[in-house]
């Protein structure tokens, strides 16, 4: 997930975009720091008209999926947002084993994944 949340921190970055470190310090137990993180910046590898693009396209409500419309709205933020899964297939068919959905705005990247754990499959009605 971070890799891909990268990739989609290059779409949202006007410029380069900074590094991904999740942990922002690291403690010892007297309290002092042991690690901090530091901002570091990548090279900008899309062109900025490209990733405009594709800004536009993906936050523009109306090429999301029927009925998601106006599911995921929060009021007074535009944000560009995308959906995906990835299926297993099963002796009773296709089944969804993930879903991830990930939005957007050009200083921030949040993905969401749902699924089991394990890697099985869901429920056919988990979408």
């Amino acid at each position: 997930m971070l890799e891909l949340t990268n990739a989609y921190m290059h779409l949202s970055a006007q410029g380069s975009p900074a590094e991904i470190d999740p942990i922002l310090e690291i403690r010892s137990q007297d309290g002092s720091i042991v690690y901090q993180k530091k901002e570091e910046m990548q090279k900008e590898v899309i062109e900025p008209g490209v990733a405009y693009l594709v800004w536009k396209i993906l936050s523009d409500t109306a090429n999301r999926i029927p009925g998601w419309e106006g599911k995921f709205n929060v009021s007074g933020l535009t944000y560009a947002l995308k959906s995906g899964t990835s299926n297993a297939k099963t002796p009773r068919g296709n089944r969804p084993r993930d879903g991830r959905l990930v939005a957007y705005t050009p200083s921030k990247v949040v993905m969401f994944r749902g699924g089991n754990a394990d890697g099985t499959p869901m429920d056919r009605k988990a979408y």
